[in-house]
């Protein structure tokens, strides 16, 4: 299966406080996955 290489797309439009957070934990939980299919530990 082809290693997935994903960019975040990040809307221009005005964001709520509620979305920025929804982003930021989406990007962390994304960031850890990364880490732990390349071997890293956490």
């Amino acid at each position: 299966m082809k290693k997935f290489e994903g960019t975040f797309v990040v809307s221009v439009t005005p964001m709520t406080k509620d979305e920025e957070l929804d982003i930021q934990a989406f990007q962390a939980r994304a960031l850890v996955c990364e880490g732990l299919s390349r071997g890293w530990d956490g």
